[in-house]
């Protein structure tokens, strides 16, 4: 502290006590509270990866992603059939942890093959060679990576 230049030093408690260095006091982080889900990376004969865009507003707002579950506070882990996106051989590759400003994220990273491209309003198939050119937000690149390992292996072919 400047207490010799602030115009308030005569009156400040902090320096009339010898104080002043203690101040201000940094109050403790407030804890980020988790919320986990699912995502889903599939991946066709041809190798391209299946990405969706979400919505314009709100958080990632307008950016591609894998498809996936919602992120809730209370989940239990049991994705459930109604989860899937697609009936296939699916293989749970791990977990995904992202923080964002205000919450830390896990999600539960699921991946699959597909004989062929199904074509679905709102979703489009993109290479997995080009996926840095996506546009994909860093939560769902860390997706993709966890999933790529289980992909190259031929997964569900």
């Amino acid at each position: 502290p400047a207490c010799s230049l602030c115009p308030v030093g005569s009156s400040c408690a902090a320096h009339l006590e010898g104080n002043q260095e203690t101040f201000p006091v940094k109050l403790p982080k407030a804890e980020k509270p988790l919320r986990r889900g699912a995502a889903f990376v599939i991946l066709n004969k041809s190798g391209e990866l299946f990405l969706q865009k979400r919505i314009d507003s709100g958080l990632l707002g307008g950016m591609s992603e894998v498809p996936g579950t919602q992120w809730a506070a209370r989940q239990d882990g049991h994705l459930g059939e109604q989860a899937l996106p697609f009936n296939a051989e699916w293989k749970r590759c791990g977990t995904a942890k992202h923080t964002f400003t205000h919450f830390h994220l896990e999600l539960t990273v699921m991946a699959a093959r597909l004989e062929t491209a199904q074509e679905i309003d709102g979703h489009y198939w993109h290479g997995i060679d080009q996926i840095g050119k996506a546009g994909l937000p860093s939560v769902m690149a860390k997706v993709v990576k966890h999933a790529a390992t289980q992909l190259s292996k031929g997964l569900g072919s």
